[in-house]
C-alpha cells in the first residue's frame, strides 16, 4: 500500500515533467499563440504532446440576463425596452465568445528510443543493447547511423 508521502512523491514527478498552457481566442488567434510560444517551449525542451481547442459559450446565465433586463426595460421605457431586448438576443445567438485552446507539453520528448527486437524472445530492447535484459541473447554490434563499418584486413597466404 502506498503512503501519502510516496504518492506526493510519485504526482510531484508527473507534475514536473508534464504540464498544460492554454491559449484563448478564436481558432486561429489561439493557433499563432500556440506556434509562437511552442517556439520558446521548445528551447527549454518542452514539446507539446496533444491539444484541443474548445469552443466559447455564453452559458445560461447571460439569456436569462438579457430576459430580465429586458423585461424591466419593457416596463420602464415600452418601444425602447423591446428594441433593446431583441438586438441582446441577436447578439447572443450571432456571436460567438472566444474558446480556449488546451496544450499539453512534456519534458524530453524530443528524444525518441530506437528500439530492436531479440531474435530469441521476441522482446523490444534499445537499439544499443549488446546483451537482451530478458534472456542474455548477445547482439553483433552494429555499425551507427553515419558510421562507415570497419573493414576487416585480410592476410594473404603465404
Amino acid at each position: 500500500m502506498l503512503k501519502k508521502a510516496d504518492f506526493m512523491a510519485r504526482e510531484k514527478c508527473v507534475k514536473l515533467n508534464q504540464k498544460t498552457e492554454t491559449y484563448r481566442g478564436s481558432p486561429k488567434q489561439a493557433q499563432r499563440r500556440f506556434e509562437r510560444d511552442a517556439k520558446r517551449q521548445a528551447k527549454k525542451d518542452w514539446l507539446p504532446v496533444s491539444e484541443r481547442y474548445e469552443k466559447g459559450g455564453w452559458g445560461g446565465f447571460a439569456y436569462i440576463a438579457a430576459l430580465v433586463v429586458t423585461v424591466v426595460l419593457c416596463l420602464l421605457f415600452l418601444p425602447a425596452g423591446i428594441v433593446v431586448g431583441v438586438f441582446w438576443f441577436l447578439y447572443l445567438l450571432i456571436v460567438e465568445p472566444k474558446g480556449t485552446m488546451f496544450v499539453s507539453y512534456e519534458r524530453g520528448a524530443s528524444k525518441p528510443v530506437k528500439m530492436k527486437t531479440c531474435p530469441d524472445c521476441a522482446e523490444d530492447v534499445q537499439w544499443a543493447a549488446r546483451l537482451c535484459r530478458f534472456c542474455g541473447h548477445e547482439f553483433e554490434r552494429v555499425a551507427e547511423e553515419g558510421e562507415l563499418p570497419k573493414k576487416k584486413l585480410r592476410r594473404a597466404k603465404r
